[in-house]
């Protein structure tokens, strides 16, 4: 896979890659263009994140959501995954808003619900850590017994 730095002809590996929506080649980009090109910026944010770069993590997360693919489990992972960043540097607002947003793409994700309680246990929103449990352990029974 391409980085994103070979995408976007980059040069300075500590900047964000400049978003495609801006550019106007991007509008005509197809399906399967955007989606390449958003996984790219969730596995710089993933590369970012692992660094603890939370500032750069979220700018790559933020412009492969921008980007409205039309591929409903990567955008779930990416506002996942940006909801994760949230959660690091302590914006529980925005994560649970962000594993709302995963959720709408993906009701099932796992991993959308697991953020979600926990996201909910550092607010001390506890009737509401039940119901993320509940639901993810409702989705984990439904997946084992399949």
């Amino acid at each position: 896979m391409r980085t994103l730095g070979e995408a976007f002809g980059e040069t300075d590996d500590d900047s964000p890659a400049p978003s495609t929506v801006d550019n106007v080649e991007c509008l005509e980009c197809d399906d399967d263009q955007l989606r390449a090109i958003a996984e790219d910026y969730n596995q710089e944010g993933d590369t970012r994140l692992n660094k603890n770069e939370f500032g750069s993590a979220l700018d790559f997360y933020t412009k492969g959501i921008e980007l409205k693919c039309k591929d409903d489990q990567l955008n779930a992972t990416m506002y996942t995954n940006r909801a994760r960043v949230h959660f690091c540097v302590g914006s529980f607002d925005e994560a649970l808003s962000d594993v709302r947003s995963a959720r709408e793409f993906q009701p099932l994700h796992l991993e959308a619900i697991g953020w979600g309680a926990s996201t909910c246990m550092e607010q001390g929103l506890y009737k509401e850590v039940i119901k993320w449990c509940d639901e993810g352990l409702a989705i984990s029974f439904d997946i084992l017994m399949q």
